[in-house]
């Protein structure tokens, strides 16, 4: 079901084999393991055969699995803005859930990111560090820096042709010097 764009030939549809696109679905099927708790899942081999009449096309994929993960305890160092209890409610998931490298990467793109965004902090960087404890648990420990807060410098409206720029000016919410929010 993972192999997106290579589809086996059926009266409703053609199955012509394109190896540039089984490539890319061979990805995806190590993205599905990664998102399943599967993080180590590496594709051990893989082989395409045909059938005596060359008219059908086989392919068998080997892939180890490994361990199946589980989020464990998270901790965060270097933020001043928010608590490390304010970060964590932002995660998305909970100690004891199934790890899911796009949870994880939702987390630190979405969710912090934009309370991060929000207060002006657009250079703000969180950088997981993974750590493996006796109960097949990933300890994540986010390494947060914040840099600097940014503010509005100028705001230029163009390509207005039936309004007018202060009737738009008058609608902003944001005025050079304040500070940037994504919202």
């Amino acid at each position: 079901k993972q192999l997106k764009k290579t589809k086996e030939n059926t009266w409703l549809r053609g199955g012509d084999f394109d190896r540039k696109k089984y490539d890319e679905d061979l990805n995806l099927l190590l993205d599905f393991y990664a998102n399943n708790g599967f993080r180590d899942a590496e594709m051990l081999k893989d082989s395409i055969s045909y059938s005596d009449a060359h008219d059908e096309m086989y392919i068998d994929i080997w892939v180890n699995e490994g361990t199946k993960y589980l989020f464990g305890d998270v901790s965060f160092e270097g933020q001043t803005i928010f608590t490390a209890e304010e970060l964590t409610s932002q995660l998305g998931f909970n100690k004891g859930e199934v790890y899911s490298k796009k949870k994880l990467e939702e987390a630190i793109m979405k969710n912090i990111g934009t309370l991060y965004y929000d207060r002006g902090y657009i250079y703000a960087q969180t950088v997981p560090q993974e750590k493996l404890d006796q109960n097949n648990e990933l300890d994540i420990h986010f390494i947060v820096s914040e840099g600097k807060q940014a503010r509005i410098n100028e705001i230029k409206i163009v390509g207005n042709s039936k309004t007018k720029e202060k009737v738009i000016r008058r609608e902003l919410r944001i005025l050079p010097g304040d500070y940037f929010s994504r919202s």
